[in-house]
């Protein structure tokens, strides 16, 4: 509905409403319009409803008078009439109308009473299965919140103990991260000191074979040829125990002691360059 309409709406309603009196000045703009078009609408439908009760109260007084002149007459073909009537009997007609009000019957004859007694019952029925039902519900809901709260206090404990690790592993985290700089920090001190101390031996002319690398090579060389050495002269000394009158064995010592000899040289050579 566009904004014309409920203008033409609600002026209308106000009119009505006030009954030829004039209308108090309202601000005419989309809020207020939409506001009291909302208000129409609720009061509309609320006068319906007021409307529809007051047709049924109406409804009902002309049923329950129909019914008081019904019961006059029966008392009057008895010559009874409501004055005649014993305390006891006024007291029982009085509760048998509040019975019938709270029943909500349409007549005061015994069938109405007895079918409404039992809808009565019926829905007591009803209201009493469905609080079982809550309190069963109501069980089981006891039960799984028991549970929740179990698991709650279960998962809030893991989470306390996983943020107690993870502080101790921030703490060991960032003492590595301090090892590490300062580790990264000597190492490129340490590069640029090679570098300097590389240029430096450029520049002298120091001979490579007096670096570590080559003296590493020559000592193994050194041991290697020891090794070598120790089982010749286990040789020798077998072959200087020999009787001196075969020749073939002086012709193999000679040829030992030289090779003996060649040996030692070697070895004299590579203490000789060590020491340098």
């Amino acid at each position: 509905m566009d904004l014309s309409s409920k203008y033409r709406n609600v002026q209308v309603w106000l009119d009505n409403l006030y009954a030829g009196k004039p209308v108090p000045h309202f601000e005419r703009n989309e809020q207020t319009i939409d506001l009291l078009h909302q208000l129409m609408e609720k009061n509309v439908a609320r006068d319906s409803d007021t409307q529809l009760i007051v047709q049924d109260l109406k409804q009902k007084a002309t049923e329950y008078t129909a019914e008081g002149q019904r019961l006059g007459c029966i008392l009057a073909s008895m010559n009874l009439k409501t004055g005649t009537l014993s305390q006891s009997g006024v007291t029982s007609l009085q509760t048998l109308t509040k019975l019938a009000w709270l029943l909500k019957v349409r007549d005061a004859s015994d069938t109405s009473y007895l079918l409404a007694l039992q809808a009565l019952q019926e829905e007591a029925d009803r209201i009493h299965e469905e609080f079982v039902a809550e309190e069963r519900l109501l069980v089981k809901l006891s039960h799984k919140t028991k549970d929740a709260l179990v698991k709650h206090n279960s998962i809030r404990k893991t989470c306390q103990d996983l943020e107690d690790v993870t502080t101790l592993q921030a703490t060991k985290l960032e003492k590595r991260q301090k090892e590490v700089s300062f580790l990264q920090s000597k190492i490129q001190e340490y590069a640029k000191l090679l570098s300097k101390l590389k240029d430096s031996v450029s520049r002298t002319g120091v001979d490579s074979s007096v670096f570590h690398e080559s003296l590493v090579k020559r000592a193994q060389d050194l041991l290697k040829l020891e090794d070598e050495l120790g089982p010749l002269k286990k040789k020798l000394q077998a072959y200087n125990e020999l009787p001196p009158d075969i020749s073939q064995a002086k012709l193999k010592l000679v040829e030992l002691r030289r090779h003996l000899e060649h040996l030692e040289d070697e070895l004299s050579k590579k203490i000789g360059s060590l020491k340098l």
